[in-house]
């Protein structure tokens, strides 16, 4: 996994644990697993995240956030 330090661009928005975040995506075929692996920087994939400070790049909520994402992108490929 790469160093959460090289990956992140982070800014901070007020005293209140707010961050705006920048962070490569989740690799597709390991979204839900045990091991979620960020996507290269170099990949152009990435999230803008709004929200705590804290917020865990790999974490569960990252994953189900990501896996949303593309099923609305597969479901707006195929509506007419």
């Amino acid at each position: 996994m790469r160093s959460l330090q090289t990956t992140t661009r982070r800014k901070f928005r007020s005293r209140h644990n707010y961050c705006q975040e920048k962070f490569p995506a989740i690799q597709k075929r390991t979204l839900g697993t045990d091991n979620p692996t960020l996507k290269t920087e170099t990949s152009g994939d990435v999230i803008d995240f709004y929200g705590s400070c804290d917020e865990n790049q790999t974490g569960k909520d990252q994953q189900w956030e990501q896996q949303l994402e593309q099923q609305h992108r597969y479901q707006s490929g195929y509506e007419d």
